[in-house]
């Protein structure tokens, strides 16, 4: 993976309340931003701050001028929330791959980006 990485952590009361991050893979560096982690405390889901997070992921991407912002997530019950925010963000299914040992797909997902300087 290459450097750097881009880290929005949220935090009331002291309390870390949520992750994310982004960064970069060789093979597509020059077009695109991979989202790394994607976390929200449960006390804290359901407030806009997932939405909120992500939008700051696609405008870090955008001002990178990177074309696509690309996650990989799991078909298993505790990223359903999360698969839900990425559809309803814009974010499309590029490709599957069943995870190796266990009962889950891994779901590879981009999203197009109009960075402005197309």
């Amino acid at each position: 993976m290459a450097i750097p990485w881009v880290i929005g952590l949220p935090v009331e009361n002291k309390k870390v309340i949520g992750i994310t991050g982004l960064y970069t893979m060789p093979e597509d560096e020059k077009e695109a931003n991979w989202v790394a982690w994607f976390c929200v405390e449960p006390d804290y889901r359901g407030k806009g701050l997932g939405s909120r997070l992500l939008d700051l992921m696609i405008e870090k991407s955008k001002k990178a001028g990177k074309k696509f912002l690309r996650l990989y997530t799991s078909d298993g019950e505790i990223e359903k929330e999360a698969r839900e925010l990425y559809k309803k963000s814009g974010f499309v299914t590029t490709k599957t791959k069943k995870i190796e040992g266990e009962n889950e797909t891994k779901i590879y997902m981009e999203l197009k980006l109009n960075s402005g300087n197309e």
